[in-house]
């Protein structure tokens, strides 16, 4: 499911994207996404236990996760996640199951920084933000990309 919030952004917010993954919220930049498909497009794939398939994108073949509500790899197709959402690094490329993206527009003044106890080295979690009365945490396609990396020695498409 694909959602919109109404409402512009003003000089003081930044546009970002609100991907629920096993019902947790994470929040990364508009821009970090560069597209988004429906999930049962997806070619399932049994050939490893880290990508759940693959898609196929300017002619590229390009793996598709599924992350649980720790944001580790699930490494099976959840029930209901309809959402693909694409981002990009360079030449790498991949896919993320969502159960719902929304975009929406988080106030610079709302993200702050992760409480020295909770940062880890190699972490996803660049930072947290209140949306809707609720904490969520930040991240980006340039942390979400490098965690499969590293956790997966894959080779994205």
């Amino acid at each position: 499911m694909i959602e919109t919030l109404s409402g512009q952004a003003n000089k003081h917010q930044q546009v970002m994207a609100e991907l629920v993954m096993a019902g947790r919220s994470v929040l990364v930049l508009q821009d970090d996404i560069k597209g988004i498909e429906p999930s049962a497009d997806i070619l399932l794939s049994n050939s490893d236990n880290t990508s759940v398939g693959s898609l196929t994108r300017n002619a590229e073949d390009v793996p598709v996760y599924a992350l649980d509500d720790n944001l580790e790899f699930q490494g099976r197709f959840p029930d209901f996640h309809p959402v693909c959402v694409f981002m990009e690094e360079g030449d790498k490329s991949v896919g993320v199951l969502c159960e719902r993206v929304r975009l929406n527009a988080a106030s610079t003044d709302s993200v702050q920084g992760i409480p020295g106890i909770m940062q880890a080295k190699d972490g996803l979690i660049e930072a947290l933000a209140i949306v809707a009365e609720s904490v969520v945490s930040v991240s980006s396609a340039h942390k979400i990309i490098e965690h499969i990396e590293r956790t997966h020695q894959f080779s994205a498409g």
